[in-house]
């Protein structure tokens, strides 16, 4: 009964259309209706807009299609989609939330549909591209990069006259200037591990280089001993002193409130905390510098990653396939590209976008290329190491003192027993 009902109001609603000159094809009219999940961690507003829009839009094209979100938390994200696909709840739409380490593995187990050819790839930068696909076919759609680095707030420099800095003996002069001065210099939120990782991730990508990740991974070498290691934990810690209080026992949201109520002067994160700051205080201004990762200024570099990939669930079902290829193309019209951009405040990879509407995605596109070093193409650890790493860095981290050789000794033992 009920498909007989939304049948009689398809009819309708087409003979309206004819009758306002307008034109619905044959297969618009005989499509049955199809509903398709897109799961994502995105919890910031501004890209929670984007999709809510986007998806009235879609839906408004193919109105028999629905598409129902499915938010998860970051930190139980991978673990939770992993659990979905097991048990045959997959989305139809998921992110490969570490990129293309996660990417490989879904398309390895077949649970990823081939989106070579997808319309719409045609807009966004082709150096991108690369990092969505495996054996040369494109299973994974990247929409932005993440920019990462220091967001700071733009006043507080201006009423102290700080000048950005460049190296790390000047960054920790521009703490000592903003402490003498009763302002907390770093907001962390270190209490959740993916933050911590993610200050991991600027120095590693920096100072290790690409090939570093995948030679620890496969135990081709070993933390204990690596003087590239110390050089990054020794950078993590440097500033422990000009964390807030209790940066273990804060989240990113605690972060951005401090940045957004100028409690604190900076936070080392991702690009989506323009928005994120701005949404609990529009007047902030938030700007962005590369964090130095030693004493020379050519250490300042911007660090680039495209973000996680859309992916479509390899299913069996052709329709709810064909629904989610639909939804993912129109993702990716320049329209919503430019769209995503200004409504989430984020990089969009449509070369065609100008950021000149935010001074603070404009300070990191301003970086000149020799500044600027991007991890598309490459693999960081994959979701059990790269849990395993912030799990126990963040261990270590709590403790008085920071014992880099102790915390080298059980990374290797963690790497080692995941192997097995």
């Amino acid at each position: 009964m009920k498909k007989n009902v939304w049948a009689r109001g398809m009819a309708f609603g087409c003979m309206a259309v004819l009758l306002m000159g307008g034109t619905v094809s044959a297969q618009e009219t005989e499509q049955e209706p199809v509903e398709i999940t897109f799961s994502h961690h995105f919890s910031e507003a501004g890209i929670q807009a984007w999709i809510d829009d986007r998806i009235a839009a879609f839906q408004e094209e193919y109105p028999y299609i629905t598409v129902e979100q499915e938010v998860i938390p970051a930190d139980s994200y991978s673990q939770t989609l992993q659990t979905k696909i097991a048990s045959d709840d997959a989305p139809m739409i998921f992110i490969a939330n570490t990129g293309r380490s996660s990417l490989i593995k879904y398309v390895e187990a077949g649970h990823v549909a081939d989106l070579t050819g997808l319309t719409g790839l045609e807009n966004l930068n082709e150096k991108i591209l690369p990092d969505g696909q495996v054996d040369g076919k494109q299973y994974g759609i990247t929409i932005d990069q993440n920019a990462y680095g220091v967001f700071y707030n733009k006043d507080m420099f201006d009423k102290y006259g700080i000048e950005i800095p460049e190296t790390m003996t000047e960054l920790e002069e521009v703490c000592g200037i903003l402490e003498d001065n009763g302002i907390q210099p770093f907001a962390t939120g270190y209490g959740e591990q993916w933050v911590v990782g993610l200050t991991l991730k600027i120095y590693e990508d920096i100072l290790c280089g690409p090939e570093w990740f995948t030679a620890h991974e496969n135990l081709e070498e070993s933390f204990s001993g690596d003087e590239k290691f110390r050089q990054v934990m020794e950078n993590f810690i440097r500033y422990k002193e000009y964390w807030e209080d209790d940066p273990f026992g804060s989240n990113s949201e605690d972060g951005y409130n401090s940045l957004a109520n100028g409690e604190a002067a900076m936070m080392i994160n991702g690009t989506w905390t323009i928005d994120s700051v701005e949404q609990k205080n529009p007047d902030s201004n938030i700007r962005f510098f590369a964090l130095p990762t030693s004493e020379d200024p050519s250490g300042a570099i911007v660090d680039l990653a495209p973000g996680s990939p859309f992916c479509v669930y390899n299913s069996q079902d052709a329709d709810q396939l064909d629904a989610a290829k639909k939804f993912v193309s129109f993702l990716i019209t320049e329209e919503s590209c430019n769209a995503y951009a200004t409504m989430a405040k984020k990089l969009s990879v449509c070369p065609t976008v100008d950021f000149s509407f935010s001074e603070g995605l404009q300070d990191i596109v301003n970086y000149p290329a020799e500044r600027q070093f991007s991890m598309a193409g490459y693999e960081r650890f994959s979701d059990q190491y790269n849990t395993l790493q912030n799990e126990i860095v963040q261990e270590y981290a709590m403790m008085d003192d920071f014992d880099i050789d102790g915390l080298a000794a059980a990374l290797d033992d963690a790497f080692t027993t995941a192997v097995k």
